[in-house]
């Protein structure tokens, strides 16, 4: 799955007096060779163990992640590092039909947002 680049996790707050917060975020799909779109995560779900997305649906198209913590704890001790946090497999879905399917391991870095990038 050449075209698949990245995704990218936050948290937004949506109200500051009842403090709740939500996780958002997407994938980033290349498009061209300076361009790209991202599939905004539309249903998320963390455990300490695993984690598991889907996306928006654009043009019939859309991405599922599910995957495995390997590391615990505050991933900030691991920003910029080579170490892998996360692995899991990404596929594309097209009408409920999966085109491809990529394993990947991801490491963590801070970059105005948080990014979860393939490390392997």
């Amino acid at each position: 799955m050449s075209e698949f680049d990245n995704f990218t996790l936050d948290t937004f707050v949506e109200s500051e007096v009842k403090s709740q917060s939500k996780i958002v975020g997407g994938v980033v799909i290349k498009t061209g060779d300076s361009s790209s779109e991202t599939y905004q995560i539309e249903n998320i779900s963390i455990s300490p163990q695993e984690m598991r997305f889907s996306t928006e649906s654009l043009n019939n198209i859309r991405y599922e992640f599910a995957g495995k913590f390997l590391k615990d704890g505050d991933f900030i001790r691991f920003n910029e590092k080579n170490i892998a946090v996360l692995e899991g497999t990404i596929r594309k879905i097209e009408s409920d039909k999966t085109l491809t399917e990529q394993n990947f391991k991801f490491k963590f870095i801070i970059w105005k947002a948080k990014f979860l990038v393939p490390n392997c």
